[in-house]
């Protein structure tokens, strides 16, 4: 607030043109000490227009805002069980430290079709994408080469191959620390197990207490020499206490063929089995058109 000048009209009643400097400046004081008094009250009875004073957005407003008509497109094979998160049973393969991929992956196990990206929109919601270059109804037969591969090692041998499983492979497919390839049993294509092998796989050693497993050779994409593997059945029970399900896996030295042929993140391949002398023996087959060139 200002305050106008004092004037000599303002004192007329408070001079004592008699007095001391003093009294002269304590009259002054006076006088304005009443004038602004007066001023306050006057300007107390004027209305004053309210103003909207806005506060700064926060970074969570701001980004609350952006999520705002974010919405989840799930094509329709994928429904609300598919992602509850899935606890291994058995010998543990380590835990994912990402979480696109922890979600792809349990989506996975639990049945949806693995032709689908997740992408990160920001607001803590992942976003399903369909890959266009995948298309799991397709399922090509296995390449000429592979059944070459299958008739020398059988020596000659009729060793009819049959498709296990058409997949795309995700992080934990591919990580070290877990060190598997996961064949969800409800995406297996065919029965390709004998009873005695289910059996077999089904049981516990009786001294080290861990779920059997079985040695399989695996022919790789490279086509290079077979490497032998350890193929056993996984047992995963869901957090919320839901349905158990169940994965073959093979590890041991699959951490071997992933360096060797190059396997990256989104890649789809095809795993064949087949039988030399009665053993079961696979075929891992990279499809063509998705990470296969330059990998």
């Amino acid at each position: 607030m200002f305050i106008r000048d004092i004037t000599i009209a303002d004192m007329k009643h408070k001079l004592d043109m008699k007095g001391s400097l003093f009294d002269v400046l304590l009259a002054t004081t006076e006088r304005a000490a009443e004038i602004l008094e007066s001023e306050r009250k006057a300007a107390a009875q004027i209305p004053r227009p309210k103003r909207k004073i806005e506060k700064p957005s926060s970074s969570s407003d701001a980004k609350r805002r952006k999520c705002e008509g974010v919405s989840l497109q799930f094509t329709d094979s994928v429904n609300s069980s598919d992602m509850q998160n899935l606890e291994f049973g058995g010998e543990s393969a380590g835990t994912d430290t990402d979480e696109d991929v922890v979600i792809t992956e349990n989506q996975e196990e639990g049945g949806a079709t693995s032709s689908q990206h997740t992408q990160n929109t920001g607001c803590g919601v992942l976003r399903k994408i369909p890959n266009p270059a995948i298309n799991n109804n397709e399922r090509p037969p296995l390449p000429e080469e592979f059944k070459i591969a299958i008739e020398e090692m059988s020596r000659g041998a009729d060793a009819p191959a049959k498709l296990v499983i058409q997949k795309q492979l995700y992080g934990t497919d591919l990580s070290s620390g877990h060190n598997r390839l996961s064949i969800p049993m409800n995406q297996i294509a065919d029965d390709f197990l004998t009873e005695g092998e289910k059996e077999h796989l089904r049981g516990y050693d009786s001294k080290s207490k861990k779920k059997k497993y079985m040695d399989v050779k695996v022919v790789g994409p490279s086509l290079s020499a077979s490497e032998t593997v350890k193929f056993s059945r996984w047992d995963m029970a869901k957090k919320d206490g839901g349905k158990t399900s169940s994965s073959y896996v093979i590890n041991g030295k699959w951490n071997a063929i992933v360096a060797k042929n190059k396997l990256r993140i989104g890649v789809v391949v095809q795993l064949w089995c087949f039988r030399v002398d009665r053993e079961l023996c696979f075929a891992l087959v990279r499809l063509p058109g998705n990470g296969s060139a330059g990998a």
